[in-house]
Formats: structure tokens, C-alpha cells, sequence
């Protein structure tokens, strides 16, 4: 079955998640997060975008991502490509790691939904405190 339709225009905010293969693990080690968190920098330099927050979880993650230019396709494979093979390098493996990427919500129902993705890590423990989660600008 294919992916629904990606809603992509100028100006878009979008709640994006994206979940291990097999709700399998995609960071294994600090090394692992520190590294998505620099193809998280990349992306926005070359696309253009804004992150207004994410939560980096072991099986998934979450955005709150701008996109002025309305590329948010491009951003993902940028994204999810490149972090998939640092993993599949890293790991000796070969594959996708990461199986789905979706979007949530668009608009302002994107940033309504920022107090319950920043919630998301609490119960886990990634994050002892909401105020332990990231939020950026």
C-alpha cells in the first residue's frame, strides 16, 4: 500500500514522525542522536527550514518542522536517507531503517500539538521533566 499524499506548500508547519523498521530501534548509543542531530543541522541549512522542536526517542522521533519553500519531501529523504546509511555503515547491516515517516498534522494544528509531542518522552523516561525536552528556534 502506498503512502498517503504529502500535503507540501510554501510557509507549511508540520508535526512529522517517523518510527523504526518493525517499531525496531534506530538509536543504539549518544553517538546515534548526536548524529541525526547533525543531519537535523544539514537539513536546515540546505532546505531552508525551521525546526521549532523535536523529541528524539530509541524507535521513533518527532518534528516540528517549517518549511518556507515547501519541500518537505526533500527533507525527509535527506533526513531518513542519511541517517540510514550512517546507521547500516555503523551497524555492519544493510536496509531500510527507518519504515515510516508521518505526517500528523499541518498548520497551526501542528504547534497546538507541541505540548503533547515535548509529553511524549516523559513517561518513557527519556526525559525526567518536560523542561529536559528541546525545543528550538
Amino acid at each position: 500500500m502506498a503512502r498517503p499524499l504529502r500535503i507540501e506548500y510554501d510557509g507549511a508547519i508540520y508535526h512529522v514522525t517517523a518510527r523504526g523498521n518493525e517499531r525496531g530501534r534506530i538509536f543504539f548509543a549518544k553517538r546515534d542522536y548526536l548524529k541525526f542531530k547533525e543531519y537535523l543541522a544539514e537539513a536546515k541549512c540546505k532546505f531552508g527550514c525551521m525546526l521549532h522542536a523535536y523529541v528524539l526517542m530509541t524507535n521513533h522521533y518527532h518534528l516540528i518542522i517549517e518549511t518556507p519553500e515547501g519541500n518537505l519531501g526533500k527533507i525527509m529523504h535527506h533526513l531518513n536517507g542519511s541517517y540510514t546509511t550512517y546507521l547500516n555503515i555503523k551497524r555492519k547491516r544493510s536496509g531500510h531503517r527507518i519504515l515510516l515517516a508521518l505526517l500528523t498534522t499541518v498548520g497551526v494544528v501542528a504547534l497546538v500539538a507541541l505540548p503533547a509531542v515535548m509529553l511524549n518522552a516523559v513517561p518513557s523516561g527519556v526525559g525526567a521533566r518536560p523542561a529536559a525536552i528541546k525545543i528550538v528556534s
